[in-house]
Parts: structure tokens; C-alpha cells; sequence
């Protein structure tokens, strides 16, 4: 893009160049018409010496008009044929006697001031303007002659008259007409550079914003990829219904499952951020999971977490970099040798549905932890007694806090639970539908304001309870 707007302004000052040799070269011939037309008109009026200063501008003239043709020395032909196309109509109108006689021909001048004033810049301009206005002044208050001129001051030559005002006006009119001309072009060039410049700049805009809507989605299903095949999860779950809307192509939150000997974890965790940096700490996160899981073997669920973060602190550097980026967590333990399951909240929120009501797991935040103590100190582990009425809800904060359209109210905690029990009696499926149309109703046209990751899962038979199973035979 750079490039392209050097190329328009190279473009428009050559314009301008062209323009202005062009109108020097034009006021360059019309000297050299002044000049021969005074020369013989001098020889006419039988004063020949008069006719040396005429015949030195029809010269310069055409020095000039080649110098400038030719660019060699164009900067000083322009200087020299600007000031003797000022100076000599003064000079040339005293040596005929002055005003009268000559048929003011100190208007003469004026060509080339259209032509100083409109093409020279700076102080430049002003010199030559000053300079032909004082001439002007000068010489209406004293009319100047010079030598044994056929002086007749009473007397009008309406001869040169006419000559001088018809041909200065021709003159004037013509130089005009080039300068406008020259000025549309210049607006012409300057408005299909711009419009193509700003053509130039959607189409890059565009493609660069296509390249990153690809490497977004590109990116969306690598995450994606990462989350755990619900058809494999038979052994801990009956029914998954998972809903995850992250705010961009990417984000923070994301599922996380692994087993490690005969236990199963299944982790749900809310980064700090959202989009590419959301995305980013999800992906660590996974990965440290991973490596918790396999560090130790046999880990709580509270281990696991507190194990988790703990590696997230020394990958992070704290202590040198002083970041705050982080994650909340709710994740489940399955005990294949107990048949036990038991889950923990650290920031994400959980949910029992058991047949006689909804149970809140305690959450806590995780800067509530940072203490320098052993992290398993500030969490609390809760046994799920796994009935055929249990659902589990998992969800992370995007949900809670997003607003309503009509008073920015958030959505809650007690919300989501009173929706959720609405339906209870309703199949899995059909309640986190019930969930999501009113969630979808209540946000309206409110723009959402963080990743929303909403999981709802019924365990399997497997893992039934005898207490769990007989509160719901009691329900």
C-alpha cells in the first residue's frame, strides 16, 4: 500500500511538472511574439536603437523556450524570461515616450504575473507580485521617458492601444484557460489515484481479513478437536448434551477429558479471556492437564486441579512476568475401582439434579487461593450419589453474566436454576433446549460479552448409588 500511494504522488507531480512547462513554454512564445512584434514597430517609427531592448526579449525568448523544451538550466530560463517579461514592457513603454505614446504598453507585464503568481510558490510569488505592482505604480504616478523617444504625453496611440489591451487579454485568457485546464486534470488524477488507492486498500483489507477468518476457523477446529468425542464417553455418561458459543472463532473455554488408570476426569475450564488469547491459555491449559493427569497417578479430583494450576503458575513465571491470566475450573472424578464419583469447583459452576431437587456445589474463586499454600487446602470435594434422576450441569461464567436486553440485568445463578428445574421432568435434551431458548430471550439484541460453555450430562447406570437410587424410588 505504500508503494502504491509513492507511485500517486510520483504520478501527480510529474502532472504538475508537465503543467508547468507547459505554461512556461507558452509564455515563453508569446515573448517571443512581443519581441519581433516591437522590434518592427520600433524600425517603423524610425527609433532603431529602441528596437535592441525588443529584439533581447524575442532572444531570451526563445533561449528560454528551448531551455525549458529541453530541460537543460530550465530553473534559471524560467527566472530569466519571468523578470524580463516583467521588467521590459516598463523599460519598452518609457522608450516610447510613456504612456500615451506607447498605449500602456507596461500591460505587457501582466502575462507573466499570471504566470508568477500561479506557478511560483513561497516568497518567490510575492516578490514577483510586489515587484510589478510598485512598477505600476511607479510609472502611472510618473510616466518615465528615456533618451530623444517621440514623447507626446497629451496624446494616446490608440493604435498600440488597442494592440497591447486586445492581445494582453487574448493572452491572459489563453494562460487562464491552460492553468484551469492543467488544475481539472491535476483534480482528475488526484481522484482516480485516491478512488484507486482506496480500491486497492478494501481489496487488501478484504484479503487480509479473509486470510484471518481462515486461520480463525482453521484455528476453531483445531479447539474443536480437542474436545472429547462424546460417543466415547458410554462408560461415565448416558447422555451429553454439550453447548459452546465462544465470542469469536476461538475462545477461553473448553472440555477437557482423560483417564489415567481407573480413574476418568472430565474438566471444564473457563481461561482467562477470549478470542486468539482465550484460545491460547485453553490450549496450555489442555495440555497441562494432560500432564497433570499423567505426573501422578491415582489423584483426586481436587489433586488434579490443584496440581493443574500449580503448573500453570510456573509455566506463566508469575513471580518474573507478574501476569494475572488464569483459569476456573469444574471438573468430575470417576473411581472405576469404588464406583465413585465425586467433583470440585474452582470458578465454573455446578449443578446436581437429583429426583427430589437442584443442588449448588460450592465455588470459589481462584484468586481467593493465592496465598502461597498448598492449593488442595482451599478446595472442597463433593460425592455425587449417582441416582436415575441425576443430571449434572457444568457451566462456566459466560452465561451467568451476560445481560438482558430490556435492563441490563444479568442472567444468574438463581435463573439458571430455576429454569433448569422448569424443566426437570422434561428428556436432557429437551431441558438444555428450554435452557438455551430462554437464555436467547432474555439476551435479545444484547450483544454477548463473554464465551458461554453450557454441559449437561445424565451418568451412567454404572454408576447408580444405592442411596441415590433409593431417594429417587422414594421421589
Amino acid at each position: 500500500m505504500g508503494q502504491d500511494t509513492s507511485y500517486g504522488t510520483r504520478y501527480i507531480a510529474l502532472l504538475r511538472k508537465r503543467s508547468e512547462k507547459g505554461t512556461y513554454m507558452l509564455a515563453a512564445a508569446f515573448s517571443v511574439v512581443f519581441g519581433i512584434s516591437y522590434t518592427l514597430w520600433f524600425y517603423n517609427s524610425a527609433v532603431p536603437t529602441g528596437a535592441i531592448l525588443p529584439s533581447v526579449r524575442a532572444l531570451v525568448g526563445l533561449l528560454a523556450l528551448l531551455c525549458i523544451w529541453r530541460d537543460v538550466a530550465a530553473v534559471v530560463a524560467r527566472h530569466v524570461l519571468l523578470l524580463t517579461g516583467l521588467l521590459f514592457p516598463f523599460v519598452n513603454q518609457a522608450m516610447l515616450g510613456g504612456i500615451g505614446p506607447s498605449g500602456l504598453l507596461m500591460f505587457w507585464s501582466m502575462p507573466m504575473l499570471v504566470v508568477a503568481v500561479n506557478v511560483q510558490s513561497g516568497a518567490l510569488r510575492y516578490f514577483y507580485l510586489t515587484l510589478t505592482g510598485t512598477l505600476f505604480v511607479l510609472f502611472a504616478a510618473f510616466d518615465p521617458t528615456i533618451g530623444d523617444a517621440p514623447h507626446a504625453a497629451d496624446q494616446m496611440n490608440y493604435v498600440l492601444l488597442s494592440f497591447n489591451i486586445g492581445l494582453v487579454m487574448v493572452l491572459n485568457f489563453v494562460l487562464a484557460d491552460l492553468l484551469l485546464r492543467s488544475q481539472r486534470k491535476l483534480r482528475r488524477a488526484i481522484f482516480t489515484i485516491k478512488n484507486e488507492s482506496e480500491d486497492r486498500l478494501k481489496r487488501s483489507l478484504a484479503e487480509r481479513n479473509d486470510e484471518h477468518l481462515k486461520s480463525l476457523q482453521y484455528a476453531s477446529r483445531i479447539q474443536r478437536a480437542l474436545m472429547p468425542d462424546t460417543d466415547r464417553l458410554n462408560e461415565l455418561f448416558e447422555e451429553v448434551h454439550v453447548h459452546y458459543k465462544p465470542m469469536e472463532a476461538v475462545g477461553g473455554d473448553l472440555l477437557w477429558h482423560g483417564r489415567v488408570g481407573d480413574r476418568s476426569y472430565f474438566v471444564i475450564m473457563d481461561c482467562t479471556g477470549h478470542g486468539v488469547p482465550g484460545g491460547l491459555m485453553s490450549m496450555m491449559m489442555h495440555g497441562l492437564l494432560n500432564e497433570a493427569s499423567h505426573a501422578v497417578h491415582k489423584l483426586s479430583v481436587s489433586e488434579l486441579m490443584a496440581l493443574t494450576l500449580q503448573l500453570l503458575d510456573d509455566r506463566l513465571d508469575r513471580d518474573r512476568t507478574g501476569t494475572m491470566d488464569d483459569a476456573d475450573l469444574a471438573a468430575l472424578c470417576f473411581d472405576h475401582s469404588k464406583r465413585e464419583l465425586t467433583c470440585c469447583s474452582l470458578g465454573c459452576g455446578v449443578l446436581i439434579q437429583q429426583a427430589d431437587g437442584m443442588e449448588r456445589i460450592d465455588s470459589r474463586r481462584r484468586n481467593s487461593l493465592r496465598n502461597g499454600q498448598d492449593r488442595t487446602l482451599g478446595l472442597t470435594e463433593h460425592r455425587v450419589h449417582v441416582g436415575p434422576e441425576t443430571r449434572i450441569h457444568l457451566f462456566t461464567d459466560g452465561i451467568l453474566d451476560q445481560f438482558c436486553a430490556n435492563d441490563q440485568r444479568r442472567f444468574t445463578l438463581g435463573r439458571l436454576e430455576r429454569i433448569l428445574s422448569e424443566a426437570k421432568d422434561r428428556t436432557p435434551g429437551d431441558q438444555m433446549d428450554h435452557l438455551l431458548n430462554a437464555f436467547e430471550e432474555w439476551r435479545g439484541s444484547t450483544e454477548q460479552i463473554d464465551d458461554i460453555l453450557m454441559v449437561s450430562l445424565v451418568p451412567a447406570s454404572a454408576w447408580y448409588s444405592e442411596a441415590a437410587v433409593s431417594r429417587s424410588e422414594a421421589a
